[in-house]
C-alpha cells in the first residue's frame, strides 16, 4: 500500500504542499515581472549558478584524485544533476524571506524562485534522459 503512495507522495503532494505554502500570490503577476531584476537574478541563480557551482566542483574533486567518479557514472549524468541542484524551494524561499524585506521585492524573489525550479528541473531532466539514451545505445 505504502509503495503504491510513494510516487504520489514524492512526486505531486510534496511539491503541491511546498508551493502551496510558500505563500506566493499569482493574481496580480503580469509579463513585466517576469523581467524584474530580482526575478531575473534569482532565476539565473538557481539555472546558471547551481549547476555552475557543483558541476565544477565535483569536476575538481574528481581531476584532483580528492573524490572518485561514482561507479557506472558519466559526466553528462553528473552535468544533469548539478541542473536538477536549481530545483529550491525550501532553502531557497527561507533565503529569500531573510535577504529581501517584506513586499514587492520578496515576492519578485519567490517567482524567480519558482521560475528557476521549474527550468532547472525540465533541463535537468532533459539532459539526463539524453544521457541515458545515450548509455544505452553505446551499450548495445
Amino acid at each position: 500500500w505504502t509503495d503504491k503512495l510513494k510516487n504520489w507522495v514524492n512526486f505531486l503532494i510534496i511539491p503541491l504542499f511546498s508551493f502551496l505554502n510558500a505563500g506566493v500570490s499569482f493574481a496580480d503577476v503580469s509579463a513585466d515581472h517576469l523581467f524584474h531584476p530580482v526575478v531575473l537574478g534569482v532565476s539565473l541563480g538557481l539555472i546558471l549558478g547551481k549547476q555552475f557551482g557543483i558541476f565544477s566542483a565535483v569536476f575538481v574533486l574528481v581531476k584532483s584524485k580528492i573524490i572518485k567518479m561514482p561507479t557506472n557514472t558519466t559526466w553528462p549524468e553528473v552535468y544533469g544533476t548539478a541542473i536538477v541542484c536549481g530545483i529550491g524551494f525550501t532553502m531557497s524561499l527561507f533565503v529569500a524571506t531573510l535577504a529581501f524585506p517584506p513586499g514587492v521585492t520578496q515576492e519578485m524573489s519567490k517567482i524567480g524562485i519558482f521560475i528557476g525550479s521549474i527550468i532547472s528541473g525540465l533541463l535537468g531532466a532533459i539532459v539526463l534522459i539524453v544521457a541515458y539514451k545515450i548509455r544505452t545505445l553505446k551499450h548495445k
